[in-house]
């Protein structure tokens, strides 16, 4: 199973992804799951989604703790939010900016 964490600010999309990217793994005949975890803030509030892929059956309904991957769609969220608490050691974090990688490991 992969288990992927987005983190986004309310309006840009994080959640779209998450069920864009299980609709395509369950078109690829996988199974799939996507969604969010937010209350009832406003647009722009720091917001998590998540996102589960597997060959099998998935019976976990929890958040993801321990994400394969993080993907951090405001950079602002580096220092806000600590999208890489409890990503597995060989995870992957993608974050959508212009800075370097060494530029983001400095933040």
């Amino acid at each position: 199973m992969i288990e992927v964490r987005f983190h986004g600010r309310g309006g840009q999309g994080a959640v779209t992804c998450v069920e864009l990217l299980a609709i395509a793994a369950i078109g690829e005949g996988n199974y799939a799951q996507g969604f969010p975890s937010f209350g009832p803030e406003r647009r722009g509030a720091p917001v998590q989604a998540f996102s589960r892929v597997s060959p099998e059956r998935i019976r976990v309904r929890s958040k993801i703790y321990q994400p394969d991957a993080a993907i951090v769609l405001d950079p602002t969220l580096l220092t806000a939010a600590n999208p890489v608490e409890g990503l597995k050691p060989d995870g992957v974090l993608i974050v959508n900016t212009d800075k370097t990688v060494a530029e983001v490991r400095e933040i």
